[in-house]
């Protein structure tokens, strides 16, 4: 069960990496998406949620 301090986090995580992708007038080819290994089901899911944000916008996805 995901708590409402996790859902914050990953809410803090998707803003976080929309305020980077928003200033960064770069091309994304050849990018790559990390999260820690081991990391929680937030952290993950959050960069699941960059990838699939940065093919909605660029039709190229990222690795993760």
């Amino acid at each position: 069960m995901i708590t409402g301090h996790q859902i914050s986090v990953l809410n803090g995580l998707k803003l976080f990496a929309v305020i980077i992708l928003l200033n960064s007038a770069y091309v994304l080819t050849g990018q790559t998406v990390i999260h820690p290994t081991g990391g929680s089901v937030a952290e993950i899911q959050a960069a699941k949620e960059v990838r699939r944000y940065i093919f909605l916008r660029t039709g190229t996805a990222p690795d993760l």
